[in-house]
């Protein structure tokens, strides 16, 4: 696949969970509102992909003092996905790690392909 060098980066603060900001530059990716099918509950997440190639997914959820918040760091090292909330970190194989993507978000095997090319095309760029 063919890459072309993108600089739209800007820099992002999201508030993690030791109380300090997660502080990157990078892009928005991907970005979902909706409310909890229970109580009604917004949540937003959204997806972002880093200047240095990493990927953020931010979780927020309720209100007030229900209100929670959630970040993950995803990095790919070769065929090897790391995940790290900031308490702990996981590694998985990349094809464990898509099984996982399709399964949490009841996604068909065609839109996984379809996901897994654009990231791939969304973090060329950093890798240029």
């Amino acid at each position: 696949m063919a890459c072309e060098m993108n600089t739209e980066f800007e820099h992002f603060s999201l508030p993690g969970y030791s109380g300090k900001n997660l502080e990157f530059r990078g892009r928005l990716f991907a970005e979902s509102t909706s409310g909890d099918q229970e109580d009604g509950s917004p949540s937003r997440v959204r997806l972002f992909v880093t200047a240095d190639k990493r990927l953020i997914y931010s979780l927020v959820s309720g209100v007030g003092k229900n209100k929670s918040r959630r970040l993950y760091i995803l990095t790919k090292e070769d065929e090897v996905w790391r995940l790290d909330d900031g308490r702990q970190q996981i590694s998985m194989p990349e094809e464990m790690f898509f099984i996982l993507i399709k399964g949490i978000c009841e996604i068909t095997d065609e839109y996984c392909e379809t996901f897994r090319s654009m990231l791939h095309d969304s973090l060329c760029p950093a890798v240029a």
